[in-house]
């Protein structure tokens, strides 16, 4: 009987082991400024206020700067390594972008958005990123945009950009 019952604790313990919620406590080696991607993919999302996400692969900052010019297709963002456990595990987070005034007002559906808010993931341990892609004239609005990553309502990084007419 000691047998089964050890037996089934150690199930009980393995399978409580491998559901653990993947947690990420910081971000280090942060690195603010323009980013250059070598492959470039767009995700329909009409909740965000362009109606898509822009999704990359091998990018990277290549300069580092908290001041942007507005110019179409300039992508800036944050470089890190995620940190937290269990190492290698996928855990999401929250992005919130906050604009300044007048806000990003879509000549598409007239709707004029102060915040943009959606999910994402980084992989415990490595480096990632995440940034924004300017585009159309009205989504290059100047001032101070600022990016705040979370995580069960605990805010793990804040970065302004300070965004200027070309």
């Amino acid at each position: 009987m000691r047998s089964v019952l050890l037996i089934a604790l150690t199930i009980v313990g393995i399978s409580s082991a491998h559901a653990q919620t993947a947690r990420v406590d910081r971000f280090d080696k942060i690195k603010p400024g323009i980013i250059k991607a070598d492959k470039v993919t767009t995700k329909q999302d009409d909740n965000i206020s362009t109606g898509k996400i822009v999704q990359t692969e091998g990018a990277k900052v290549v300069e580092v700067t908290n001041k942007v010019t507005a110019a179409d297709g300039t992508r800036f963002g944050v470089e890190f390594v995620s940190i937290g456990s269990p190492k290698g595990r996928k855990a999401t987070v929250k992005i919130l972008w906050r604009y300044p005034q007048p806000g990003l007002k879509s000549p598409n559906t007239g709707t004029t958005k102060f915040t943009d808010e959606y999910e994402d993931t980084v992989t415990i341990g490595t480096r990632g990123q995440f940034h924004w892609t300017l585009g159309d004239e009205w989504t290059r609005v100047p001032g101070t945009w600022t990016l705040e990553v979370s995580q069960n309502d605990r805010k793990l990084l804040s970065q302004d950009f300070i965004l200027t007419k070309p």
